[in-house]
């Protein structure tokens, strides 16, 4: 079935980006009526992304090619950069070593061995003054160098806010994006790609995490953008052997055998680091529906170092992510029990994480670090849930689509049971998206283990899981909004005149109030035992009216954007300004139900009031800790009108109460 596979592409002349069924593009490329809405906004979003380029003096400068360079005016730069700030240099890789290297890495960037190059490297004094540079003889050393200004660069960005600023004595007046164009030409100059060593490796590591990951100032498109370079990190692990066990390779040196003993990595931390490739390789081909890079049969497997629960919930992880994308991606048929079997594994893993586990002060801070690991593997399967449930109810609206050919539907039964298992995925992928979001906040608001520091380390952490989850979850909870407003389902079953969750879910009330804790007992009630269908339905149906998202949604912008990591970052702020956009438009819909019976409201009059609440709210290129933002001297006056153009022809697509949709 085709529907359960469906893949899209972003195409425009400059470059063709593909999407597989589980990456979050899918919601919106699996919705005409989202599409068409995400396409007509193209123009004020592109706008913005212009205004905050200009505000931000942005040059995209970013090059792993290895471009002819002058060693001599890099070591130039080396003198200038990294000599004046020898002391402020060494701290950073101490703060790296103490706060960083166990949280992203798992402890396997080999921090004895870099420690020992920087001192042989740089000539400094524990007086202060300026260290001087020895030059190397040969140019894969250079990589050492790239390694330890990466290093520095990636502690820049987790240390570059407000409140971590007074964390070190010795200041550095390094603008980050000096300190990655440095280590991308060290790397460069090293030869790296004929020179193949740990360290280069390393740097390629670091320097992915610290312009993608953590901080994103080249594009909107991490996951896309990033991929290249940790394609060439999996190359690299290929050549130097990093993907088969350590004990079951013989090495064999042929010179400077003192040399390479000082610059070799542990048999422990090549482990970990190839857990590491493995995680983020399952990821990358969920998230975005690339194949995966790594086979077992050729490679080594996820190795533990403990038989701890974080050790075999990660490893847990790592398992069911290949699975899915094995299963999901692959050319192979399968049927919508298969993805259900898949969904159902999912929860599973998602209930034994409940943010119970993760809101409790009294932990210890490496326990912390491990759960943050886990917490962010639990944010990402929560968007796979959504897509996953999204997968089955567009499966089950292409048999009704299929009508008599369909054998399926000749039982009054089997028509029975498709059409509850469409409502069963309707509540789950509701239930998911809505539990993200609350997560998202709770966490942003310090209401978690991960503390109430703004921009604090774990915050920067999730970032990127942030955006990708507050983006997916709000789409997915707005389209069903709309569809609940309009009465109409082929928002969500692309299916037209048909009768499939029509009505759904039927007017209910549910008197308490929906918190994560909730959410989560009636997301995980086949392994808590607590509620009933009933309950979740009823949740749904609150979920889906008007002033819970509205009001919901102005308390989720304004905890996330209290972190400057979430306002600056150009792919998180695109985020933000589309949540303003769609609560606009919320909050104008909620108004025009109030509009005497009498007084028809079509979608233009709707949307020149959402006009007037921009024009009053936004500022071009910014975004301020509050919704309600100061008025900024610039012209507004084409923001939304594009999106009045690109609206589809709406007469079918029913009423609002009070408002007709013409």
């Amino acid at each position: 079935m085709d529907a359960l596979k469906r893949t899209g592409a972003s195409i425009k002349p400059s470059r063709t980006l593909f999407v597989g069924p589980l990456s979050r593009y899918c919601l919106v490329f699996s919705g005409s009526l989202l599409a068409l809405m995400a396409s007509s906004m193209k123009k004020t979003l592109d706008d913005e992304r212009r205004a905050w380029k200009k505000l931000h003096g942005h040059g995209r400068s970013v090059n792993f090619t290895g471009e002819q360079i002058d060693e001599d005016t890099v070591v130039g730069q080396v003198d200038r950069i990294i000599c004046p700030n020898f002391l402020a240099f060494q701290e950073r890789l101490a703060y790296f070593e103490n706060n960083l290297n166990g949280l992203l890495y798992s402890r396997f960037v080999p921090m004895d061995v870099i420690r020992s190059l920087f001192v042989s490297r740089f000539h400094g004094s524990i007086y202060g003054g300026r260290a001087s540079f020895l030059r190397p003889e040969k140019c894969y050393f250079y990589a050492d160098v790239a390694a330890i200004v990466a290093i520095v660069h990636l502690v820049t960005v987790f240390t570059r806010y407000e409140s971590q600023k007074v964390s070190f004595v010795h200041p550095l007046a390094v603008d980050p994006h000096d300190l990655s164009s440095l280590a991308l030409k060290l790397l460069n100059i090293s030869e790296y790609r004929r020179k193949k060593t740990q360290l280069a490796l390393i740097t390629l590591i670091l320097l992915r995490s610290g312009l993608y990951i953590h901080d994103n100032s080249e594009g909107t498109n991490e996951e896309f953008n990033s991929y290249p370079v940790f394609q060439a990190s999996v190359d690299l692990c290929y050549q130097m052997g990093l993907h088969r066990s350590p004990d079951s390779i013989k090495p064999l040196m042929f010179k400077d055998k003192i040399t390479m003993k000082a610059r070799a990595m542990s048999s422990a931390e090549k482990k970990e680091l190839w857990n590491f490739i493995l995680e983020e390789d399952a990821a990358y081909s969920v998230t975005v529906g690339t194949p995966l890079l790594v086979s077992t049969d050729f490679c080594a497997g996820f190795k533990r170092n403990s038989n701890s629960q974080f050790d075999n919930m990660r490893q847990d992880g790592v398992m069911l992510l290949r699975e899915l994308s094995i299963t999901i991606n692959s050319l192979k048929p399968i049927c919508i029990r298969d993805v259900v079997k898949l969904l159902e594994k999912v929860i599973s893993y998602c209930s034994k994480l409940p943010f119970e586990m993760f809101s409790t002060k009294q932990v210890q801070s490496q326990d912390r670090d491990q759960l943050a690991r886990l917490f962010k593997l639990k944010l990402l399967f929560l968007q796979v849930l959504q897509c996953l449930c999204r997968i089955v109810i567009l499966g089950i609206g292409e048999v009704y689509k299929s009508g008599s050919s369909s054998y399926a539907l000749d039982s009054r039964e089997t028509a029975s049971m498709l059409n509850s298992l469409c409502q069963e995925m309707y509540v789950e992928s509701l239930l998911a998206a809505a539990s993200s979001l609350f997560i998202i906040r709770d966490v942003c608001a310090g209401r978690s283990v991960f503390g109430e520091e703004k921009d604090g380390k774990y915050i920067i952490f999730f970032r990127d899981i942030f955006d990708h989850g507050l983006a997916q979850a709000f789409v997915l909870w707005f389209s069903y909004l709309l569809s609940m407003v309009t009465k109409n389902p082929e928002i969500i079953t692309e299916l037209h005149g048909g009768s499939l969750l029509s009505g759904y879910p039927p007017d209910s009330v549910l008197e308490e109030e929906i918190n994560v804790y909730s959410l989560e007992t009636a997301l995980y009630r086949k392994y808590t035992g607590t509620k009933d269908s009933i309950y979740c339905e009823r949740m749904s149906r609150k979920l889906v009216s008007l002033p819970t998202l509205i009001t919901f949604a102005s308390s989720l912008y304004d905890a996330v954007s209290q972190n400057e990591v979430m306002r600056l970052p150009l792919d998180s702020f695109m985020t933000l300004k589309v949540v303003i956009i769609f609560l606009y438009v919320l909050q104008t819909i909620e108004e025009c139900k109030d509009e005497p019976a009498g007084l028809k409201m079509t979608v233009s009059d709707i949307m020149i009031k959402v006009k007037q609440k921009v024009e009053l709210g936004f500022n071009l290129g910014r975004l301020d800790e509050k919704l309600k933002l100061n008025v900024d001297d610039y012209e507004l006056q084409k923001l939304l009108d594009s999106v009045l153009t690109g609206w589809p022809d709406v007469s079918e697509l029913g009423e609002i109460s009070g408002v007709s949709i013409e």
